[in-house]
């Protein structure tokens, strides 16, 4: 979806989504189906992808340690932390979307809830 929107249009919606900028109430359709695309991207990256790679780093950090190399036993542990900060981070904007998808529910369907 993202990618028939134009550099600074993709900005835009981009800010929206955690809350830096104010909603356009004109493209809020898009901007719901942007979000729900990065939400789901962030999904499959934390429950595939990032418990694997601090497993992948401790592994190695002990081989290292046994051997004797504490300078790359503590570059792997320096990694550990790097990829734990990005979890951290997937995580804030997956929980980011997921407040934009909730706030904006009535917003995009404003008929529904008016019986």
């Amino acid at each position: 979806m993202l990618l028939s929107l134009e550099s600074e249009e993709r900005k835009q919606v981009g800010r929206q989504i955690p809350g830096n900028a104010a909603i356009d109430p004109g493209h809020l359709v898009v901007t719901r189906g942007a979000a729900a695309q990065l939400r789901k991207g962030l999904a499959t990256q934390l429950l595939l992808l990032a418990p694997i790679f601090p497993l992948l780093f401790i592994s190695q950090a002990v081989r290292f340690a046994l051997r004797g190399d504490i300078a790359a036993a503590w570059l792997m542990a320096v990694g550990i932390v790097a990829v734990v900060i990005g979890f951290a981070l997937f995580v804030r904007d997956f929980r980011r979307a997921g407040r934009f998808l909730a706030r904006t529910a009535e917003q995009s369907a404003p008929g529904i809830n008016s019986q």
